[in-house]
């Protein structure tokens, strides 16, 4: 084949001219097929990045829920520890109460002692408990 660069252009033919034009065409159809390949990948790419973006929002929304949820069950956590503790002292006091009045049972000599067991009613619930009968002196 001859040297192209080196024919000046008045020499060079025909088929040369086709040659250089086909050559040309295609490296002109390959550079085509690569820019189309790169913008296929630049919008897939886009569209990947899209909807990472839109997940990513999705999850801050989540996260801020999760941390208002987590908050919230702090607050919770902390009711139901100050209510476990009204409910023991309530207790406490009841059981106080039942002791005294065990006592005042015990010093007045009631005529009719307490049955062997007993029901306490407390609120709309009633409690069996075993009350006994006055202490012998």
């Amino acid at each position: 084949m001859t040297n192209l660069n080196d024919t000046p252009p008045s020499e060079l033919s025909d088929d040369a001219i086709i040659g250089l034009t086909q050559h040309v065409h295609m490296i002109m159809d390959k550079h085509v097929l690569v820019l189309e390949r790169a913008e296929q990948t630049t919008s897939t790419l886009v569209n990947q990045l899209l909807k990472a973006q839109a997940d990513n929002n999705a999850l801050t929304v989540k996260l801020r829920e999760a941390d208002q949820l987590s908050a919230k069950l702090r607050e919770s956590e902390e009711a139901r520890d100050k209510a476990l503790e009204r409910c023991k002292k309530a207790v406490d006091e009841l059981v106080s109460t039942k002791l005294e009045f065990r006592e005042f049972m015990v010093e007045h000599n009631s005529c009719h002692a307490p049955a062997a067991s007993g029901t306490i009613q407390i609120g709309n619930k009633s409690v069996v408990e075993n009350i006994p009968g006055p202490l012998v002196k």
